[in-house]
C-alpha cells in the first residue's frame, strides 16, 4: 500500500543569491527506484529451473525507461548482493573470469547511479570486491562502515552525490557488521566493519558540511529492524532503502529530531522495487521543501524490456550450453524436501563428495538444495546448482570429537522442535504473537534458515527429538566401524559457511572466535564446491545415493507420523 510522507523541512541552506539564480528551479520532481538482493537475476531467464524468469532486471529496465521516456528525473539504486546466486553469475565468477562480467554489463545497461555492498559481494575475497568489482560497474560501490584495517580508511566510497536539475541528492551506503558471523574471516581479513550508528553519524555530518545536499538517502544492506534503529538514533536521513533478509518493509520511523523517515525494503530477486517520488519546492530561504511519496511496486505486472531481452539473449544461449554439459549419471532422483525433514539422499551425495575431495574423517554439510528435484538419469552442471545452490569452498579443520558433538547439538537444536507426542511439530518454526506459524512470501518461516541446517557423515548417530536442545544426540561410533572418541582429534571437512561462523555453529555452538577458527584450518580447496562436485562425478561416472543413512531421528514412530504431516504442510505453503 502506498504511503505518503510530507516533509516540509529546510535541510540544506544555500546562499540567498542562488535562489535567484537561473539554475535554481522552483519545482523539481525526482523518482528514485531501488532494487536489492537481485542475486544474479540480471538475465530474463532462471537457469535453476531452465525457464524464463518471472522477474529480472529486464522488468526493472522497462520500468525506469518508462520514467525516463516521459522526461522524468530518475535515480536508480541497489543495496547489494547482486553478483551471486544464479548459474549465470557463477559462470562469470568461475569460468569466464577474464571476460566483462554479465552483472556489470547488465547494471550499466540499466544505468544504476549507485550500488551498495552485501555479504555475497564480500564472500569471494579482496581480489574480487576491491580489484575486479569496481571495474565491472560504471556506478560507484558505496559502503561507509567497511574500513581497511591497513589504512583505517573506508574500503569503498562512503557516499556519492547524484544531481538532477540542480537538486543534489546524497546517497550513503552502509552494510551489516553481522556478516562476520556469515563469512569466512579470510573473505574480510582486511576489513573492520564499524558500528552502523557511528558510521552513519560520522558520514552524515561530513555530507552536510562538505556537500550541502538537498536530500540524504540511505542504501543499507541491513535488516529493516537494524535500519530503523539507525534512523531513530542518527538524525539526517530523509529516506532509507534497505535490503538483506529478503522480506519486506514499508514503515515510518521518527528520528531524534522528530522527523518522520520512510524505511522501505522491497522483495528480493527483482520481484519488487522500492519507489519514491520526491517533489522539491524552492522556498524563500533558498532551500527546498520536500514531499515524498513512497511505495513498493510488484514487478511481475511489468512487461520485460524486449530491447533488454534481445541485448542479452546470446548470453542466455551461451550459459545454457555450459549448464547442459553432461557429467555422468545418477541412479536415483533427489528430493530436496527430504533434507529439510531428516536424513536424505541429497545430503548423502554431498557428504560423499566432500569426503572424497578432502580425505577427512568426518563430513559436515549444510542443506542448500533448491526446491527443484533432480531426476535419475543423466546429470549435468545445471543439476549441481539444484543440489548445492550457493557458492562455497571446502575447508578441512581439526576438531575434537566433543566439538563435533557440540556443533551438531547446536544445529539440531535450531532445526527440530522438542516433541512430547506424535501430534507435535517436528520442525522448529517462528511463531507470531498468537502462537501461529509465521508464513511469508517464501513459505513457513523456520526457526533458522534452511541453509543453516546441518548433518554429518563418517559417524553414526541418533537424534532424539523428545529430548531438550543440547541433549539430543548420541554418537554410536565411526561409520568405518571404529570407536568414536570424544577426546580424539578428527579431520573434519565442511563448506566455509559452516566451517567458520555460518549459522553461528562455531561461534555460538563452540564458542570459537575468528582466531580459533583460523588456527584449526588444515587446508581448503580454492575451487568452488561445484567444481569439486563436477570432478567427483566425472571420476565416478555414476552416482549411487545410499539408502542406509548413518543417522536417524527417534522416537521413530512419532517421527514417521510427524514427517508426513510436515512434508504436506511445507509443500502446500512453499512458493
Amino acid at each position: 500500500m502506498k504511503k505518503i510522507l510530507s516533509i516540509f523541512l529546510c535541510i540544506a541552506l544555500v546562499a540567498l543569491s542562488s535562489a535567484c539564480s537561473e539554475d535554481s528551479k522552483k519545482d523539481v520532481d525526482i523518482t528514485i527506484v531501488f532494487t536489492t538482493d537481485v542475486h544474479g537475476l540480471v538475465l530474463p531467464y532462471d537457469f535453476l529451473t531452465n525457464q524464463p524468469a518471472t522477474t529480472s532486471l529486464a522488468q526493472v529496465h522497462s520500468y525506469v525507461e518508462a520514467i525516463r521516456g516521459r522526461g522524468g528525473n530518475c535515480i536508480l539504486l541497489d543495496a547489494g548482493d547482486m553478483a551471486e546466486g544464479q548459474p549465470s553469475t557463477y559462470y562469470y565468477n568461475n569460468v569466464a573470469k577474464s571476460e566483462p562480467h554479465i552483472v556489470g554489463r547488465a547494471a550499466n545497461y540499466v544505468q544504476y547511479d549507485a550500488l551498495g555492498i552485501g555479504e555475497n559481494d564480500i564472500q569471494f575475497g579482496e581480489t574480487i570486491y576491491k580489484e575486479r568489482m569496481p571495474k565491472w560497474f560504471n556506478a560507484p560501490l558505496l559502503c561507509a562502515n567497511a574500513y581497511d584495517i591497513r589504512t583505517n580508511q573506508p574500503m569503498f566510497t562512503p557516499y556519492t552525490i547524484v544531481e538532477r536539475e540542480g537538486i543534489r541528492v546524497a546517497i550513503l551506503g552502509l552494510t551489516s557488521p553481522g556478516m562476520r558471523e556469515w563469512l569466512t574471516p579470510m573473505a574480510y581479513e582486511n576489513i573492520d566493519f564499524k558500528d552502523l550508528e557511528w558510521a552513519a553519524r560520522t558520514w552524515i555530518k561530513t555530507i552536510k558540511e562538505t556537500e550541502k545536499p538537498d536530500m540524504i538517502v540511505g542504501i543499507l544492506h541491513v535488516s529493516p529492524e537494524m535500519s530503523k534503529e539507525v534512523v531513530q538514533k542518527v538524525p539526517g536521513f530523509d529516506l532509507v532503502f534497505c535490503g538483506q533478509d529478503h522480506a519486506t518493509n514499508d514503515d515510518f520511523i521518527t528520528d531524534l529530531e522528530g522527523k518522520q523517515v520512510y524505511v522501505i525494503q522491497p522483495l528480493s530477486h527483482c520481484e519488487e522495487i522500492g519507489k519514491a517520488t520526491v517533489h522539491f519546492t524552492l522556498n524563500a530561504e533558498g532551500s527546498y521543501n520536500k514531499t515524498i511519496e513512497a511505495e513498493r511496486v510488484n514487478m511481475k505486472d511489468v512487461q520485460p524490456s524486449e530491447e533488454y531481452i534481445q541485448k542479452f539473449l546470446p548470453e542466455v544461449v551461451r550459459i545454457n550450453q555450459y549448464l547442459d554439459r553432461p557429467l555422468g549419471t545418477i541412479s536415483d532422483s533427489l528430493n530436496p524436501m527430504d533434507a529439510i525433514i531428516g536424513p536424505s539422499k541429497v545430503a548423502g551425495v554431498v557428504h560423499d563428495m566432500q569426503l572424497w575431495v578432502s580425505g577427512a574423517d568426518i563430513s559436515i554439510t549444510n542443506h542448500v538444495s533448491t526446491s527443484t528435484s533432480v531426476d535419475s538419469g543423466p546429470i549435468s552442471m545445471r543439476d549441481l546448482f539444484n543440489i548445492y545452490k550457493y557458492e562455497n569452498r571446502l575447508w578441512t579443520l581439526q576438531m575434537k570429537g566433543s566439538e563435533v558433538l557440540k556443533l551438531l547439538e547446536h544445529a539440531y537444536a535450531n532445526q527440530y522442535n522438542q516433541m512430547s507426542s506424535p501430534e507435535d511439530r517436528l520442525l522448529a518454526y517462528q511463531r507470531d504473537t498468537r502462537g501461529e506459524i509465521r508464513i511469508t512470501n517464501f513459505g513457513p518461516e523456520l526457526k533458522t534458515r534452511q541453509y543453516n541446517f546441518a548433518s554429518a557423515a563418517g559417524i553414526n548417530y541418533v537424534v532424539d527429538v523428545s529430548k531438550p536442545a543440547g541433549e539430543r544426540i548420541t554418537i554410536t561410533g565411526m561409520s568405518n566401524g571404529r570407536e568414536f572418541d570424544s577426546a580424539a582429534i578428527y579431520r573434519v571437512v565442511a563448506p566455509d559457511h559452516l566451517a567458520v561462523g555460518g549459522g553461528r555453529h562455531t561461534t555460538e555452538g563452540l564458542g570459537w572466535t575468528d582466531n580459533i577458527a583460523l588456527s584449526r584450518i588444515l587446508e581448503y580447496t580454492p575451487n568452488d564446491i561445484r567444481v569439486n562436485f563436477s570432478n567427483y562425478i566425472s571420476m565416478h561416472k555414476r552416482l549411487v545415493p545410499k539408502d542406509d543413512y548413518n543417522w536417524k531421528l527417534v522416537p521413530e514412530e512419532w517421527v514417521e507420523i510427524a514427517k508426513a504431516r510436515e512434508r504436506q504442510f511445507l509443500e502446500q505453503n512453499i512458493n
